[in-house]
């Protein structure tokens, strides 16, 4: 019969450290059974400063009524200059006949008859002489009667033209006033308009102050919030380490298992002379119960 070799090798851990194993595979699937208590994260909200910051942003628009008071003095302003400039356009022509009678001397044409009154004396004292003289009705007589009707007429006009001066320049006494009258209606107006413009100026600013208040304090609670969410994260992170701190321990041990060397174990049988197929089934039944009872002394069993 032909002889045959036969060597097996087995590759197998030590049972010391395949105990440790088995132990960390029962950790794993305990702890892995339990739900793991993940912590709440939670969210920092506004903070006084911002509360505060958003109430006084809710008022913005205060300046509205400055607004509507500048629009107010500013249509003011305009109606002003308006009827200064309607009477000043009115006193830029000249007086007329009308306006310059309302200062004519009331007491003209009794001046006229005293004047009338004054030459008719003279002429009837020329004529008394004349008649006295014989010489009524002659030339002399009547040039000098002439002279005196020109001289009534001279007198009598020059005391119109004075009255006519009189009451033209007080015409344009007033014509001068209305126009200064109108000028400061004018220059009412204009301060009234630039009133209503400082008005609008102050609202403007009022809202903008308040706006630059709001983002300051806006801003000051919102660095507070930040620092406060980073404490609480800072937490929650703390929390969240705890939680999953046993998990990191069985990686720990996994980590190190892996890197374990593990024992091996050869088998070899000698040459032997070939035997029959029920010698050989009862031959193998044989090394396996002796492969049985190397593992039972190794402690694997």
């Amino acid at each position: 019969m032909a002889e045959t070799t036969v060597q097996q090798q087995i590759m197998s851990e030590s049972p010391a450290i395949e105990a440790y194993k088995l132990g960390l595979l029962q950790s794993a699937k305990g702890l892995a059974d339990i739900p793991v208590d993940i912590p709440e994260r939670t969210f920092v909200g506004p903070t006084g400063l911002q509360n505060t910051a958003l109430t006084t942003a809710a008022g913005l628009g205060t300046y509205q009524p400055f607004l509507d008071a500048a629009a107010s003095q500013i249509a003011g302003g305009l109606g002003q200059l308006g009827n200064a400039a309607t009477q000043f356009q009115a006193t830029t022509a000249a007086p007329t006949m009308a306006e310059i009678s309302t200062y004519m001397n009331p007491y003209q044409q009794a001046v006229i008859d005293e004047i009338k009154s004054q030459f008719a004396q003279q002429s009837d004292l020329a004529k008394a002489q004349a008649v006295k003289a014989g010489a009524f009705g002659g030339g002399r007589e009547g040039v000098l009667q002439a002279e005196l009707g020109k001289k009534e007429a001279q007198t009598i006009a020059q005391a119109q033209a004075a009255n006519f001066a009189q009451a033209l320049q007080q015409a344009q006494q007033q014509r001068a006033f209305q126009q200064q009258a109108a000028q400061g209606i004018g220059g009412l107006g204009v301060a009234q308009a630039q009133l209503g413009q400082g008005l609008a100026g102050l609202g403007q600013l009022g809202e903008t102050l308040g706006q630059a208040t709001s983002q300051f304090q806006f801003g000051l609670g919102e660095a507070q919030r930040q620092l406060g969410q980073q404490e609480e994260d800072i937490g929650y992170q703390a929390a969240l380490q705890k939680a999953y701190e046993p998990y990191q321990r069985l990686g720990f041990l996994s980590d190190i298992y892996k890197g374990a060397p593990t024992s091996q174990q050869t088998l070899s049988t000698v040459t032997a002379p070939s035997v029959s197929p029920l010698v050989q089934a009862a031959g193998l039944g044989i090394a396996g119960l002796s492969g049985l009872a190397g593992a039972k002394t190794a402690g694997l069993f």
